[in-house]
This record gives structure tokens, sequence and C-alpha cells, in this order.
């Protein structure tokens, strides 16, 4: 599929309807990248209760007026934590910024860096032996910053299936050990994945402040290697 455009590497995001808020610390799923968010709408006599509807739908935003509140992804939000809520920007300027940096995996057949060659064929796979209980890979962005969205690109030709049960997480040091319990969960991804998703999509409205970003799958399969055909990160623009 050859190398990608540099036109890929800015995004102009529309974040929302004018004056809606979105969730802080709401842990969201990772989704097709063909998926539509519904717009659901519920009477309400406040913004509070708004703010509610949307906590107990476990949406990841909303918007209030004069009685209708709109809720955004709703059912994508899972949270153990007291969730807030902040304006949303209606429009933020994103790029890439995982493109050729420096990696880092568990025992690999394939390096890891072939997961941000900017490369979307399965010639260039980074891929763990199958000796790895919980396999992962780590990204070190070079500095510190706000990360709004990840697009993953798992294997197309073959055993997609073994895509599943995956955790991003966001930190601020490098992590080697495999455990990254000290980072911040940004998004998970049940699975099992299939080709007929495309890539996912895992986005924090909010953002995760960090430097290093990891993926790992959580569950003890050996024969479902970790496979990573492409990453791409995207950060508010300096």
């Amino acid at each position: 599929m050859g190398y990608l455009k540099e036109a890929w590497m800015v995004l102009l995001i529309g974040a929302g309807a004018l004056g809606s808020k979105v969730a802080v610390g709401f842990v969201s799923e990772c989704v097709s990248q063909y998926w539509t968010p519904d717009h659901q709408t519920y009477s309400a006599v406040s913004e509070i209760i708004c703010a509610f509807h949307c906590y107990n739908k476990k949406a990841l935003e909303y918007s209030y007026d004069e009685g209708t509140c709109t809720i955004i992804g709703e059912g994508l939000g899972s949270s153990s934590q007291a969730v807030t809520y902040v304006e949303s920007l209606l429009n933020e300027t994103l790029e890439e910024i995982a493109y050729s940096k420096t990696t880092y995996t568990c025992a690999t057949w394939k390096v890891g860096s072939f997961a941000v060659d900017g490369r979307l064929d399965v010639d260039s796979m980074s891929e763990n032996a199958d000796t790895i209980l919980y396999p992962w890979w780590v990204v070190d962005l070079g500095q510190t910053r706000l990360i709004s969205y990840l697009n993953i690109y798992t294997r197309q030709n073959c055993c997609s299936e073994r895509f599943h049960d995956i955790e991003i997480r966001v930190g601020a040091t490098l992590e080697a050990s495999g455990n990254f319990s000290s980072y911040t969960l940004f998004s998970t991804y049940k699975g099992p994945y299939s080709t007929t998703l495309g890539s996912l999509y895992c986005f924090r409205k909010d953002g995760v402040v960090g430097r290093f970003i990891s993926i790992q799958r959580v569950t003890p399969e050996l024969a479902d290697h970790l496979q990573l055909i492409e990453v791409f990160v995207w950060a508010k623009m300096k």
C-alpha cells in the first residue's frame, strides 16, 4: 500500500457543537474508523441534569439547550472515578507525532519501529514472539504532549482475531518491564478485531498528557501475537 503522503501528518478536527462539554476522566473504547457517533436527545430541566444523564449513560460528550439534552458516544465511556466536564473546543488543530519515533517492545520477530514508519503493508509490521504472555509495544514521542487520538492499523491479511483485550496507556517516563499500571489508561479495545472494521480509532477529547504510549494485550494467550501495522498518534499542535 506504500508510503503515506505528508498531508496525513496534520489534521483539523471538529470537536463538537458549540457549547458542548466533554468528559474528563472517562476512558473510551476504541471504535471502527467507520463508526459514526450517535446523538441521543433527552429532556432535562437543567444542565446539571443533562450532565448526570451523560455520566449515567456513559456518554463522552453532551450539550444542553433550553430543556434539550444531547449526548454523544453513549455507552463508550467507562470510569471508576468521578467524572467532570469541560468546554469542548470547536476546532482543534492536531498533528501526527509518532512517525519515525523511537519504539520499545517485548521480544519480537519483527521490530517495533515498523509500526511508525508510515507504511501500511504487512511486510512492515511489528510483531512479538509467541513466548510472551502479555505482549506490549511502546513509542517514545520525544517530548511531553497533549494526546487526543490514536489510529491503529493491525494485520489485515490473516489472523485479525488475535487483536483483542487491548489497553492503551500514556506515561511520563519509560517503562520497559511490561507493567504499565503507573501510566494513565487512555483507551481500551475488547475485540476481537475483524478486517471489516478498518483501522481502529481511539480518542480522548479531554486529552491526556504524556511522552510514552503503551499498547498491550492484557490477557495471556501465547498464540495471539500483538501485530501492529501502523500506529498514528495525534496531539494538539503547539
